[in-house]
């Protein structure tokens, strides 16, 4: 069986990636904004959000998964001054059994 996540990314500033299952399934970047609806087959699985800033003052990452009424929302935002790199990163962990979401649970990274 299979259950449905809606994934809503972005905006985000400077770059962002959204992994599934370690592998790059969505990217927004500057200002842009994205929206799929992914299916997940019965087992565990993860999604993950890293966003990178290019060396503005300020960063921004925006994330909606909803599955089964659950959800998990990252808005979050800083300043770097002029720092370059990974500002914000999260993993979730999940599982489908039957066709059905368990709860998000963050598995870790610096969000």
């Amino acid at each position: 069986m299979s259950a449905s996540l809606k994934i809503e990314l972005g905006p985000c500033d400077d770059d962002a990636k959204l992994f599934i299952d370690g592998h790059v399934a969505m990217d927004a970047g500057l200002g842009e904004s994205r929206t799929a609806v992914r299916a997940f087959q019965d087992g565990d699985h993860s999604v993950g959000l890293y966003v990178m800033n290019s060396g503005g003052w300020a960063w921004q990452a925006r994330l909606r998964l909803v599955a089964n009424g659950n959800e998990a929302v990252v808005d979050k935002s800083g300043g770097t001054g002029f720092w370059t790199g990974q500002v914000y990163g999260t993993t979730w962990q999940f599982t489908v059994k039957d066709g059905k979401f368990s709860e998000f649970i963050a598995a870790g990274g610096n969000g």
